[in-house]
């Protein structure tokens, strides 16, 4: 008995197709997904002034393989309402944003690599 699969070509060249669809659309989608981070910080932050929440900045860095995005308040004293100190407890702000936003993250990325992808396969 012998075994004769077809299309192992087409097949090889779809996914390279896809890989570099992939690559080519990290850094959207990491921006996409820091964003929908940075959203849920900033409603998340707290509020005595508004500069914590208005701080809020996205960056990404797309070196390598891949892209990374760096979500979080410019303000030199957020980490000590975050995390608190020896006089204040913590608020836990950021942490709780990064849970809450998960699904949105998981959600937005996928679109996005699905559009990419749909686009590049041959």
């Amino acid at each position: 008995m012998s075994l004769f699969v077809r299309g192992i070509p087409r097949t090889r060249l779809a996914l390279a197709a896809a890989e570099r669809a992939v690559e080519l659309a990290a850094p959207t989608a990491v921006r996409a997904a820091g964003e929908a981070l940075a959203r849920e910080m900033v409603s998340r932050a707290p509020r005595a002034t508004g500069a914590t929440a208005s701080s809020v900045r996205v960056d990404v860095d797309s070196l390598g393989d891949g892209a990374t995005a760096h979500v979080g308040p410019t303000t030199s004293y957020a980490r000590f309402r975050n995390f608190g100190t020896v006089y204040v407890s913590g608020l836990h702000w950021m942490e709780g944003s990064a849970d809450a936003s998960v699904g949105q993250i998981v959600a937005v990325q996928a679109a996005i690599f699905r559009a990419a992808i749909e686009r590049g396969v041959i």
